[in-house]
């Protein structure tokens, strides 16, 4: 049974979630941020300091003040919230839209995972961080959010040419990819049964993926009613999710195939409308509130390490931005773009959001870090947070700079804002 506590703190999370993810989204920014903010408002360096406080009364207690968005209540839920994403990033996973670009974007998505990939496995090996750490950083580097690029390129009418295509393509290859990496990097055991796990996983996800999509496609499972479709495709995502945490992988990977199988079938319009309202009104902005909350910067104040602390921030920084941008540089040069087409392709893929959060929340949840709230994991944690936030403000710059005359006739927005 939930606690009292654990009752008013999923309020309290849900309201400040809504009111900070509405205030950056009129701002023209993903409302993600504001989630996260509001997290760190709400989390241990700021309001959740004063939990435990109490009002008295003639010595008696009349209340006590209780917030820990960081406790193992809050953290159980909240994580629920990876799979919903995670499901409806499948479900939003047009396969058909990787043929109108596949080489290139083929071409661009492999070189922006691997450059990435490797650029984080040097941070991690350069502060000595160990092999597995190094590894796990590396598929923090290769996650790609480009919500923030698609708006921009629709504003510049660049989307439906070649370069919007590619980048379009390589987002879409770039989420498949980078979960086959987490998939091969978080299983545990022998690497050679490792591997057979994995295509196990897949084989049998998509063979039942297969067999779903021919059922749902038939004239009486039509007619059901938009609940029974919505109670079908969330088991559906739960059992992937569950077989994926007993095959050795992360339970997000299962909830990913789970979304892609639902986007074939007759009734995917109506799941999709479904899952997107309840994950977005409870599941998700929780799972935000409580990386933010997870930002603890006592772990940073009066740290005697507090250099090493910054040297690490920055170049976990500089590096994840320079290794999507270089990589996919290189592979949009590659397919035949421009040195100026190739640079706009290598700034759209830059930006971080929801993907590299939810890795880094897994990864440090298997400890691959070392504790959960030790110094390094906070650090990984702080760092990628940072990462999301930067990536987020500096591309529309850039991608606006990078695409000005002669790829933009007249340049109408200034950052995200239309010009008065």
């Amino acid at each position: 049974m939930l606690s009292t506590s654990i009752l008013f703190e999923i309020a309290i999370a849900l309201i400040a979630a809504k009111l900070l993810g509405t205030l950056f989204e009129k701002m023209k920014q993903p409302g993600v941020i504001g989630e996260i903010i509001a997290g760190i408002i709400l989390g241990p360096s700021i309001i959740g300091s004063l939990s435990g406080s109490s009002i008295d009364l003639f010595g008696t207690s009349l209340y006590t003040f209780q917030l820990d968005l960081t406790s193992n209540e809050f953290k159980e839920i909240a994580f629920i919230g990876t799979i919903f994403l995670l499901f409806i990033v499948g479900m939003e996973t047009d396969t058909q839209d990787l043929k109108k670009s596949r080489k290139s974007g083929l071409i661009t998505c492999t070189l922006g995972v691997i450059v990435p990939f490797l650029f984080g496995f040097l941070v991690g090996f350069g502060f000595n961080l160990g092999i597995t750490a190094s590894l796990a950083i590396g598929a923090i580097f290769t996650a790609t959010s480009i919500g923030v690029t698609l708006r921009i390129l629709t504003k510049l009418d660049l989307l439906s040419n070649r370069v919007g295509l590619t980048i379009l393509t390589a987002d879409i290859l770039d989420d498949v990819f980078g979960i086959f990496i987490l998939a091969l990097i978080i299983g545990e055991g022998n690497p050679f049964v490792l591997l057979l796990k994995v295509i196990l996983f897949f084989v049998l996800t998509l063979g039942a993926g297969s067999f779903i999509i021919r059922y749902a496609k038939k004239e009486t499972t039509k007619r059901r009613t938009p609940m029974v479709i919505l109670t079908a495709g969330l088991v559906l995502c739960f059992l992937f999710a569950a077989f994926a945490e007993n095959m050795g992988l992360a339970a997000i990977i299962g909830a990913f195939i789970a979304g892609m199988i639902i986007r074939k079938i007759p009734q995917a319009h109506t799941m999709s409308e479904y899952t997107n309202t309840i994950g977005y009104a409870f599941f998700i902005p929780l799972f935000f509130v409580w990386i933010g909350a997870s930002f603890n910067v006592s772990y940073l104040i009066g740290n005697s390490q507090i250099g090493t602390i910054a040297l690490f921030l920055f170049f976990f920084v500089l590096f994840a931005l320079l290794g999507k941008v270089i990589g996919c540089y290189i592979g949009a040069k590659l397919s035949g773009f421009t040195k100026r087409e190739s640079l706009i392709v290598g700034i759209g893929m830059m930006p971080r959001a929801g993907i590299a959060l939810i890795v880094v929340a897994t990864v440090i949840d298997l400890r691959f870090f070392g504790d959960q709230e030790g110094l390094l994991a906070q650090q990984v944690k702080i760092a990628t947070i940072l990462l999301v936030m930067i990536s987020t403000f500096i591309t529309p710059f850039l991608l606006i700079r990078s695409a000005a005359p002669p790829y933009v006739k007249k340049r109408k927005t200034f950052f995200m804002f239309p010009k008065k």
